[in-house]
């Protein structure tokens, strides 16, 4: 017997035995074994695996939001990324990283103000900015899709 979870009033997730299912009313597409829209890294480990899986199998670009809560700009930005990443889920990968939970990373990148995109191809960074403008974000994801094609 199927369970359902109900997300909004536009999709429905479905469980059936172990797997996992979506369906988008809106675009009217069932989604098997769907990914999250925005995936919230807990380590880098996670970090480096979810790179790695994308250089390798998918080739899809990678963008990262290096964000902390208590941070005015980043929390003003959070929606925009959330948009952003709906509008590409099929030609990118979304990924959070909370830079006081994982401060490795942010050492590793040169985080040095929040928030900062970083983008990577091929597990390789080739962009990334700071701040909270929507319009660098765009045209970033439209440089990379012109290298995915």
């Amino acid at each position: 017997m199927p369970l359902f979870a109900y997300l909004d009033i536009y999709s429905v997730i479905l469980f059936i035995g172990f797997s996992f299912h979506f369906f988008d009313w809106r675009s009217g597409i069932w989604l098997v074994d769907a990914r999250p829209i925005v995936r919230h890294i807990r380590s880098a480990h996670e970090f480096d695996r979810v790179l790695h899986k994308h250089a390798t199998e998918t080739g899809l670009p990678v963008i990262a939001d290096f964000y902390s809560d208590g941070c005015g700009p980043c929390r003003m930005m959070a929606p925009i990324f959330l948009k952003v990443a709906k509008k590409h889920i099929e030609t990118a990968v979304f990924v959070k990283v909370d830079t006081n939970q994982i401060y490795e990373l942010s050492g590793r990148y040169g985080i040095r103000s929040l928030p900062t995109f970083l983008f990577f191809l091929d597990g390789k960074k080739v962009n990334q900015f700071s701040g909270k403008s929507f319009s660098p974000m765009n045209h970033s994801i439209r440089a990379l899709r012109k290298h995915t094609r």
